[in-house]
């Protein structure tokens, strides 16, 4: 996989070669809510599938690029690690003890348990929060008995399913881009282990 420094460097190659030609005034196909794009001064200066570049229409070179968008392209699906949805009409008690982050997020943990119940995997409850600028924490409570287990840190949020074992960290956008040449991670993809009882990435 290219570095961040290695895609800058060629879009600037292709941003000084195109520059001559007139780019039509495009808004930027993706949205994130810790960057804001400066629209007055910025223009889709190159996109196709894969990609986007978002750049100054005053600059020219390297200078002219300051956001690249690229396409996320999970090779696996939420389909392939189906999980059977069980009833969560009753949930068992959240067993705190079980966890030390359950005592410390006891009611941001009960609140969601008590209004989702199952969301994730078949019968767990899925519970995250944020810390900091640009991170955020989450757990699995299992319906069945209450348990408490650890999850996987994001800068970015999460994507998952209610019926599928997979869980998506720092998920690309609506139209499935994300932002490569800023400092939030990239996408990735966990699958979480039954017999374990852990995340795994893959």
């Amino acid at each position: 996989m290219l570095s961040r420094l290695t895609l800058l460097f060629l879009f600037s190659i292709l941003v000084f070669c195109s520059c001559s030609h007139t780019h039509s005034k495009i808004a930027p196909p993706y949205s994130t809510k810790k960057v804001t794009v400066d629209t007055p001064n910025t223009d889709t200066i190159f996109k196709d599938k894969r990609v986007i570049v978002i750049g100054s229409k005053l600059d020219r070179g390297e200078d002219a690029v300051n956001y690249v968008a690229v396409k996320f392209k999970p090779y696996i699906r939420f389909s392939d690690f189906r999980a059977t949805v069980e009833d969560t009409q009753k949930k068992a008690p959240i067993q705190f003890y079980s966890n030390p982050l359950a005592r410390e997020y006891r009611t941001r943990i009960r609140e969601t348990y008590s209004d989702q119940g199952t969301n994730f995997g078949g019968h767990y409850c899925l519970v995250d929060w944020g810390y900091g600028s640009n991170a955020g924490y989450c757990v699995l409570i299992d319906t069945n008995t209450g348990v408490v287990y650890n999850g996987v840190e994001n800068s970015e949020g999460y994507d998952f399913r209610k019926n599928s074992r997979m869980l998506i960290v720092n998920p690309p956008d609506s139209t499935g881009f994300y932002l490569a040449n800023v400092d939030y991670d990239e996408p990735l993809i966990y699958l979480w282990n039954e017999k374990r009882k852990r995340f795994e990435q893959r």
